[in-house]
């Protein structure tokens, strides 16, 4: 009878579940909660939608009209249940609703010459969201592109805080003006001009603790939120001051809007609710922003033009982030920083982020596709175009990512990876933290790193495939594709018990860099390596396999064997081992390195009957089906398999095909 009773009540919640309708054009928010439950007499607003959200109970849907655009910020504050969701979604046909924080921007005069003005609301300090025709406008900055160089810093006591550029005087008085720093490769800083006198520029922090990160000599930077910056079609500046914006335009400005809202959706200590079918545009900072949530899904929207991360979350449960759209964000796509367990992020498009220097946060861990902390799922994602790294998950155990395509990444910061990883060493100690376990990159796809060196003394690009950081351990690499890096298709600095297999590395600047006693400074040693059946293609100016050690000798590695090496125009000198502190360079043969370092004794080279290196196609394949490749002609494949006509390429995966010296039977194995 207890059960039956459960049953009945279960059942009885289930029939309660209530559907809210909301329509910018035909609602009204003085309507009943009656009323509000007819698709023909909806309430209105954010605002009302907001008001009575607690009273929603689990299983109750909100539609928001598509087709139409809601003004404001979705506060959620009540919960479902993991059997009843609550659902925010749309109704009606037509395009996805909107839900928007940008304000247009009327009344432009003529400031001076080329340049206009116009006021804005004055409840926002700082602009970093501007849109003209959906399409997110950077900041004037000085120079336009590229960078000043520095040739010094000075401290004042323990901290930064002077540059001197040696070119710079005082024709422009740029105080008061914003500065961005490069710092390293990897870190841009964004800071306030507190004076300039001649060539020097003395600054304070703009946005966080990187401006303490020390400038390095011969390193770049340039200015930018000053309206002195302003000479190229849609630049901007915004002054706080007057609340006016000022915009470079050869006639008056249209069709431009600026974010009055700093999120789009926040979601604090509420779970089980489902965000389902709506756009999300114009935040000012992350649109959309949860805290401490379990069982929140956001499936097939739309996240456009965020003034800093599109997603933001800590300390979630049972995040699922799936078929969505995350497009032009200054910062990073997909945050994930803190405290985060059993995350799904699938079958999502992530373009253009972190395509602006000085644009997103300062620091490291800035300008990113995704920024991933706690076990994890992460799969069948296109990124392309991205700042820095594409994925870059922490140290945590059980993380998963398969099947990914990511290409044209470490687009404006360097030394970076399409997938980054890092561990970290206790300064104090020595030791490394303790590493998570069960970690696997599987079957993803990797192209184009520029890893640009523009503004620093590094003499070539560090753009790598996979990277594997600052002693990084227990991570499984394993079929995965990398081309056209202009770093190392795969990049380990320091590390253990890594298993790195069956990866085909195509035409990048390095096959394969370890490195051992790097930069982390700690006691920890690259060993227990397995680097075996992985493919090589490498051209004329590039090196198959690289090994750096601060020791005598770079023979502790682990086990590096069975692998495939096809180098043009031979494997002379592309194996190369750099020792005692990075003083000793020599450069071998496949066989030499053999001899010399006991590794590869089962590797093999260029497979017998192709015309080496006149003809190679690289091939792969993105989807989740296999797909059948027509060839003209006859191929070898780097294991000396022979294709005659087609071949099939099984979901996420390559192949590299030289073109063989005479054509070869259809039927031939």
């Amino acid at each position: 009878m207890k059960r039956l009773f459960t049953i009945i009540f279960f059942i009885s919640l289930q029939a309660a579940a209530t559907d809210y309708y909301f329509s910018v054009a035909d609602g009204n928010d003085s309507r009943t909660t009656t009323q509000a439950q007819n698709s023909s007499t909806p309430w209105q607003s954010i605002t009302k939608l907001n008001a009575i959200f607690s009273m929603l109970r689990p299983g109750d849907r909100v539609l928001l009209k598509k087709g139409e655009t809601f003004t404001g910020r979705l506060l959620l504050s009540a919960s479902g249940n993991s059997s009843s969701k609550i659902t925010i979604t749309s109704y009606s046909i037509g395009e996805k609703p909107i839900i928007t924080g940008l304000q247009d921007v009327t009344g432009w005069t003529v400031y001076s010459g080329n340049i206009y003005q116009a006021t804005v609301p004055n409840s926002v300090k700082i602009f970093n969201t501007v849109v003209k025709n959906n399409r997110l406008l950077p900041i004037g900055r000085d120079p336009n592109t590229g960078w000043r160089l520095y040739e010094s810093f000075q401290y004042n006591g323990t901290v930064p805080d002077t540059i001197v550029d040696n070119q710079l005087t005082n024709a422009i008085n740029w105080t008061g003006a914003g500065v961005v720093i490069k710092n390293f490769a990897w870190v841009l800083s964004r800071g306030m001009i507190i004076e300039h006198s001649g060539n020097r520029i003395k600054y304070g922090a703009g946005d966080g603790f990187a401006m303490a990160n020390s400038p390095r000599n011969n390193y770049g930077y340039f200015f930018y939120r000053d309206i002195k910056t302003l000479d190229l079609q849609n630049e901007w500046h915004f002054n706080p001051s007057n609340s006016k914006i000022y915009m470079y335009s050869v006639s008056s400005p249209a069709n431009v809007k600026v974010s009055v809202r700093d999120t789009l959706l926040y979601a604090g200590f509420v779970d089980h609710i489902t965000i389902d079918g709506l756009a999300f545009q114009g935040a000012n900072r992350s649109s959309l922003a949860f805290l401490r949530c379990s069982g929140i899904t956001v499936r097939n929207c739309d996240i456009i033009n965020s003034g800093t991360n599109a997603i933001d979350a800590a300390e979630m449960t049972n995040f699922i982030c799936e078929n969505n759209l995350l497009q032009n964000a200054w910062n990073n796509g997909i945050y994930l920083w803190y405290g985060n367990t059993n995350t799904i992020i699938k079958n999502n498009n992530l373009r253009f982020i972190g395509m602006a220097a000085g644009m997103g946060v300062s620091g490291d861990g800035t300008y990113l596709g995704m920024y991933i902390e706690g076990s994890s799922l992460i799969e069948n994602n296109v990124l392309d175009s991205i700042g820095y790294n594409g994925i870059h998950f922490t140290n945590s155990s059980n993380i998963t990512i398969r099947k990914n395509f990511i290409n044209h990444f470490d687009q404006i910061k360097a030394d970076g990876g399409g997938i980054y990883t890092y561990r970290g060493t206790d300064k104090k100690t020595g030791l490394s933290y303790p590493s998570g376990t069960n970690r696997k990159i599987v079957s993803n796809i990797i192209m184009n790193a520029l890893g640009p060196v523009d503004g620093t003394d590094i003499g070539e690009a560090e753009g790598h495939g996979i990277y594997l950081d600052g002693n990084s351990a227990n991570v499984t690499v394993d079929s995965n594709s990398i081309a056209y890096c202009n770093g190392a298709a795969i990049f380990q600095n320091d590390g253990q018990n890594n298993i790195i297999r069956h990866n085909t590395l195509y035409n990048c600047h390095h096959g394969y860099y370890a490195q051992d006693g790097g930069e982390e400074g700690g006691t920890a040693r690259t060993s227990n390596l397995l680097f075996k059946k992985n493919i090589f293609y490498n051209k004329t100016d590039q090196t198959s396999v690289r090994l750096r050690s601060s020791q005598s000798s770079i023979t502790n590695f682990g086990v590096i064997d069975s692998n495939y090496y096809i180098a043009i125009p031979n494997l002379t000198g592309k194996f190369i081992s750099v020792v005692n502190n990075y003083s000793i360079t020599n450069r071998y043969s496949l066989s030499g390195w053999n001899t010399a370092t006991g590794y590869e004794g089962s590797s093999t080279g260029m497979p017998s009957g192709i015309n080496t290196g006149v003809i190679e196609l690289f091939l792969y394949n993105i989807t989740n089906s296999s797909s059948v490749r027509t060839l003209t002609g006859s191929w070898k494949d780097a294991k000396g398999k022979s294709y005659n006509g087609t071949i099939t390429l099984p979901a996420f995966s390559s192949a590299v095909l030289m073109k063989a010296t005479v054509d070869i039977p259809t039927n031939r194995d």
